[in-house]
Order: structure tokens, then sequence, then C-alpha cells
């Protein structure tokens, strides 16, 4: 699950709300919210906005926090270890 979609469903679960209940404040049904917290459908800004409101959750905030999130997942990424270097530059195991 991605930050953001991670994310959203923490809050949801945090406020109590099933996904159940969060589809029936959003007139969808069950399958759609499903399959946005497992990453089978995107979002586009204005779902999104429309979940952060229904939630409470500030959309701004939102936006921070997963921009946050993925510019930590990026410099995680970008550190190699020492022997992947090594690898690297002296083409040895």
């Amino acid at each position: 699950m991605s930050p953001s979609h991670w994310s959203l469903a923490q809050q949801a679960r945090n406020g109590g709300v099933t996904q159940a209940q969060l589809a029936e404040l959003l007139k969808v049904n069950q399958a759609f919210i499903s399959k946005i917290e497992t990453c089978e459908r995107r979002l586009d800004i204005i779902e999104l906005h429309h979940i952060c409101q229904v939630l409470g959750i500030s959309f701004v905030d939102f936006i921070q926090e997963v921009d946050r999130d993925i510019l930590c997942k990026r410099e995680e990424e970008s550190y190699i270890t020492i022997k992947d270097f090594k690898k690297i530059r002296y083409g040895k195991n």
C-alpha cells in the first residue's frame, strides 16, 4: 500500500470509519474503497479532496504528509551499501 493509500485507510480506521461506512458517506460501493486501499485504483484530486472532507482531514495537511513520505522514501532508496558501491565501482562481488 502506498503512503497516501495507507494514510487514508489509517485515518479512516482511527476515526472508527469502516469501508462500508466510508462508501456510504461517499455514495460509492465498498469495492471502490477496497480498491483504493489496495492500490488497485488511483484517485484523482477531486476524489481525494472529497474523501478528506468526509473523513474530516485537512486536504492541505494530507498532501503535505504524503509529500514528506515520498521525499523520505526517495532518500531511503538513494542510499546504497558499501558492498554494493564496491560492486558498481570495481566490478567485484
